[in-house]
């Protein structure tokens, strides 16, 4: 059977699963009553954990790990847009 791809955008085929990678800074609460800020990856509606930035209890430090953790996602990923900044 041919399938007709322009009125059929899926056609024959089985649907891809789309990738897609999101990362960010999260808080967990630890069982100690502390609390982690963690960097995780969404691939593909699952979580997975990166890396851990740091534990505290105080919420001017942990505002200061989530800081952290943005950075580290930057620099993990580099200026995407480096290349096309005008001088």
């Amino acid at each position: 059977m041919i399938c007709d791809f322009l009125r059929h955008p899926n056609g024959c085929r089985k649907k891809k699963k789309e990738l897609s990678l999101r990362m960010f800074v999260r808080r967990k609460n630890n069982r100690s009553g502390s609390t982690s800020v963690v960097v995780v990856q969404k691939i593909n509606g699952r979580t997975r954990y990166i890396t851990t930035i740091g534990v505290s209890s105080d919420e001017k430090e942990l505002q200061d790990l989530e800081k952290q953790g943005n950075e580290w996602i930057q620099s993990y990923f580099g200026d995407l847009f480096y290349s096309h900044q005008k001088e």
